[in-house]
């Protein structure tokens, strides 16, 4: 049919759209219908394993403490009343950036890095497991890992 249109059929008297219909073009058998979304529920239950066995990287000079947010730029760390620096950055459990004003809740376990004047750099709000390990094992890991690098 598409031969007969590009050999001469004429496409102002509609030859090529009566001749073309859109059932043939989209036919899915039953088999294929299912196949995609199967192949993507697979593809997707595959991944679970990798996304669960991720460590964060803290760094070697990284703290531990309870955190309480305040009015911004302020936060609460270990009972004392804190700064955020400039372009300070907090992760949360799931490893997202999260901004600050919409942080909530108090006593929250975090690992946290100081720059140069004492401000808040970089805060990690730890998961049940992270705040259950010790902070000497989560930061030896990182820097045995920059070590082994080449």
């Amino acid at each position: 049919m598409l031969a007969e249109f590009r050999s001469g059929g004429d496409a102002s008297q509609g030859y090529f759209l009566s001749s073309v219909s859109s059932a043939h073009v989209f036919d899915e058998t039953g088999f294929e219908m299912w196949l995609r979304p199967l192949l993507l529920l697979l593809l997707s239950i595959a991944m679970l394993p990798a996304a669960h066995a991720f460590e964060r990287p803290f760094p070697a000079q990284a703290k531990r403490g309870k955190m309480t947010p305040a009015s911004f730029p302020d936060i609460v760390i270990g009972g004392r009343l804190r700064q955020l620096s400039p372009g300070a950055r907090i992760w949360n459990e799931d490893n997202l950036l999260q901004m600050p004003a919409s942080l909530r809740g108090s006593g929250l376990a975090v690992n946290y890095t100081e720059d140069a004047n004492g401000h808040i750099d970089r805060v990690w709000i730890l998961t049940a497991d992270e705040a259950s390990e010790p902070i000497t094992k989560q930061t030896q890991t990182q820097t045995q890992t920059n070590s082994k690098a080449p």
